[in-house]
Parts: structure tokens; C-alpha cells; sequence
């Protein structure tokens, strides 16, 4: 465990078994020291913080004032009552599952028992929010979550659950099977990758046999610059080549390969006098609903700007002032080139 995991443990821990005197804390001077003894219910503060930073990505005290300087100023904070805050945008669920971990009294926290019980749950909600068709699939296909079912499976699973007429048109079962079955050698559709896929081009609608989340896919399946599950090294090695050999022949990248996604940003008619910028567009799958956009700037470094879908909306960074729609995706591209970034 890090030192300063200590100053977040701080007001769980007993002072005189845990720590060295030289790391005994006194957070509020002004009152006598309050030995907390250590028990499971520590295990579950610490957990929840864990558990907020692992969600986040961020540390659960980012926010804390510089005023509360060093250990001493972080048990400080702690003692006050201070907490993370939750995203609004998590489930309820899960922001009060989440925050009854790090509750004042450890009596009123849950046990891991409490918590495991309700995991599989708060999973599927996070993952897929707002989205009880997906959910209903989900439930049914996946109650343990580890589990791997055949794509021919999961075809009879969604047809059942997510769609009105209980069959697709041949475009979008082709469509199905590209999105959602793992790879051709493995013929299963995991969980993660159901999730991954709602999350891009979702939500799913019965009524219409999903007809909105296929016509999501093929907008931006259509788009030159989609690079799909592509790795941050290969994507930004194919804009470097664009930049520095101005579609010149490169080592072991095809003229033919390359072309097929670097083309000029916008028509002859639109050129301006500067070089064009190449863009492309990828999956980002660290986070569930976004995408990638990833281009170079004047200076040749790579910049990346973050694209995320938001139920059925496609939004993109708020001061760029474009309405959510998916067809504005050509729009974006224009508008950044013309920056001169």
C-alpha cells in the first residue's frame, strides 16, 4: 500500500497498533484523538475510495483545497466529512452503494457479502444505462457474467428480446455478427463486448427491431476515416507517415493501405491554400460509449478529442456548439482543419 493510503485509512486506523509513532496523526488538534479499531469495515472504506478511483480514473480527494496540506491535512479533510462525489450521470444504485462504504459509521456500511450480492447488478446498469431492452438481454443471456455463449446463441437471444417481428433484414444480420460475435476463430460473444457495443450504438428499441442502433453503425462504418478497434500505435503511425512524407511510399505501409484512409479532409471545391489535415476515427475502449478522434496538429504532436454516444445522441466536445446528430461527424473534421491547429 502507498504512504498516503494511510492518510485516506486515517480515521479507521488505531494510531498506536497500526503506525510508527513518527506517523501517528492528530487531525483536529483541538480535540482529543478518536481511535477508530481496525475491522473489516475498514477494508469497505477503503474499498469504496478504490472503487471510485478505479471508475474515475482520477484520485477520490482531487478536488480537496490546498489548505489541507500532507497526511495530516488529508485526515483533516477526511474528519470533516469530506467525500468523493459521485458522477451524477452513474446509476443511483451505484453512487449509494458507492457512498455507504465510506459512510461515517462503519456500522451503517455494507459487508462484502452485502456488496457481492448486488455486483452483477450494478455491472449491468453502469455498462448499459438506460437501456432496459439491452439490460433484459443481458440478464437473460448472462447471468454469469463470465460466461461465453455461442454467437448462434445470442442471434436466437437477441431476436427474441429485441426485436418485434422476431428477424432482422440480411444487412443488419450481417451487421449483428460484425458488431457482436468475438472473432471468427471464436465464435462467442463475451459480456464486455455486448456492452462495448450498446455503449457505441445504443440504446436498442423492440418496436422498431433496432433499426436506429444499425443505422448508427452504418454511419459511421461508412466514414473513411473509421479505424474501428484499432491501437493507439498503428493509428497514430499512420497519421505521422501522412505528415511527414505527405503520402509518399513509407516502409512496410502500403501506398494502397494508406490511401484507403488518409484521404484529403474535404472535396477540391473546399481546399484552402493550407495542408490538409488527415483524421481518424476508433473505438475508445477504456471507456464504454466513446470514440476516438485523432489527428496531428501544427506542431506534429497527436491530439486526441473524445466523442462519446449518449442515449442514441452522438456528442461532441461542448465548445464546438454542433448539434448531436451522427451526420455532423463531417462537419467536426472541417471545422477543426480550418483552425490551423
Amino acid at each position: 500500500m502507498k504512504l498516503e493510503w494511510w492518510a485516506y485509512l486515517q480515521t479507521e486506523l488505531n494510531p498506536q497498533l497500526f503506525l510508527p509513532s513518527s506517523y501517528r496523526l492528530r487531525a483536529l488538534p483541538e480535540q482529543e484523538d478518536i481511535i477508530y479499531p481496525y475491522g473489516v469495515k475498514t477494508d469497505v472504506y477503503g474499498f469504496g475510495l478504490l472503487w471510485y478511483e478505479i471508475l474515475t480514473r482520477q484520485g477520490p480527494f482531487k478536488d480537496k483545497p490546498e489548505s489541507y496540506k500532507g497526511r495530516e491535512g488529508q485526515a483533516k479533510y477526511t474528519l470533516e466529512g469530506h467525500r468523493p462525489i459521485p458522477p451524477q450521470e452513474w446509476p443511483k444504485e451505484l453512487r449509494l452503494a458507492m457512498q455507504l462504504c465510506w459512510n461515517d459509521d462503519p456500522n451503517k456500511r455494507p459487508t462484502f457479502a452485502d456488496i457481492l450480492s448486488i455486483w452483477d447488478g450494478l455491472a449491468v446498469k453502469f455498462l448499459c444505462p438506460k437501456d432496459p431492452v439491452a439490460q433484459n438481454l443481458i440478464n437473460h443471456l448472462w447471468k454469469d457474467q463470465t460466461r461465453k455463449p455461442t454467437y448462434s446463441e445470442f442471434r436466437e437471444a437477441f431476436l427474441k428480446h429485441c426485436s418485434v417481428s422476431k428477424k432482422l433484414p440480411l444487412k443488419n444480420e450481417i451487421l449483428l455478427e460484425e458488431l457482436c460475435r468475438e472473432n471468427i476463430i471464436n465464435p462467442t460473444v463475451t459480456f464486455e463486448q455486448f456492452c462495448h457495443v450498446i455503449g457505441w450504438y445504443g440504446p436498442l428499441n423492440t418496436q422498431t427491431d433496432c433499426s436506429e442502433f444499425f443505422s448508427r453503425f452504418r454511419d459511421i462504418k461508412s466514414q473513411w476515416f473509421f479505424r474501428s478497434v484499432e491501437s493507439d500505435q498503428d493509428s497514430d503511425r499512420l497519421l505521422k507517415s501522412y505528415w511527414d512524407e505527405n503520402i509518399n511510399a513509407v516502409e512496410d505501409i502500403s501506398p494502397a493501405h494508406r490511401l484507403s484512409f488518409l484521404k484529403p479532409l474535404v472535396s477540391n471545391e473546399d481546399q484552402t491554400d493550407h495542408q490538409q489535415r488527415p483524421f481518424l476515427l476508433k473505438y475508445h475502449l477504456n471507456e464504454i460509449g466513446k470514440f476516438e478522434l485523432r489527428y496531428q496538429d501544427n506542431e506534429g504532436q497527436i491530439q486526441n478529442i473524445l466523442i462519446f454516444n449518449k442515449e442514441g445522441a452522438l456528442h461532441f466536445p461542448g465548445n464546438l456548439n454542433l448539434n448531436p446528430q451522427w451526420s455532423n461527424l463531417n462537419t467536426l473534421l472541417k471545422y477543426l482543419n480550418a483552425l490551423h491547429l
